[in-house]
């Protein structure tokens, strides 16, 4: 889409002639930033999507896709570097969720589960970063523990 100020500019400019060129020259310039797209705002975190979240069920089910794949590592002795990036990924992200499902709140035995999903989600970004597999594996089957439990009481 066309920048209006711009076209009226470019018009009249062809009108005048080339003993304006250069005062035209300006006002194009000037004209040409006002119209120039605004740059990107960039999320914090790329692991925590600022996108407004529109269900407990959206918001869990993003979760799910990152974490359960994860799960199938609990009690792995070595984890190779790639995968402690992924750990520390995934443990954002559960942070990030667990504190995000506060705002679904139904009570407060499920805010409970919340700050034991961010607190399990931290554990698990804290032991990728240090490349402790045993810890690492442990913040894995507390995440776990702690989606099923909540799953089975609210779901």
């Amino acid at each position: 889409m066309p920048c209006y100020p711009l076209v009226v500019a470019t018009q009249h400019v062809m009108k005048l002639g080339r003993t304006t060129l250069l005062a035209a020259g300006v006002v194009f310039s000037l004209l040409t930033l006002h119209c120039a797209p605004h740059p990107a705002v960039t999320p914090v975190s790329a692991s925590a999507p600022s996108a407004p979240i529109g269900s407990l069920d959206d918001l869990m089910g993003g979760l799910a896709a990152a974490a359960e794949p994860q799960f199938a590592k609990i009690g792995q002795a070595t984890f190779s570097d790639a995968e402690l990036a992924e750990l520390t990924r995934v443990g954002v992200r559960v942070q990030a969720d667990g504190v995000k499902a506060k705002a679904f709140s139904r009570g407060a035995e499920f805010d409970g589960f919340a700050a034991r999903l961010e607190a399990s989600g931290k554990a698990l970004e804290e032991a990728a970063k240090a490349k402790d597999p045993a810890a690492s594996s442990l913040a894995l089957a507390n995440t776990k523990a702690t989606c099923d439990a909540c799953h089975s009481t609210f779901r």
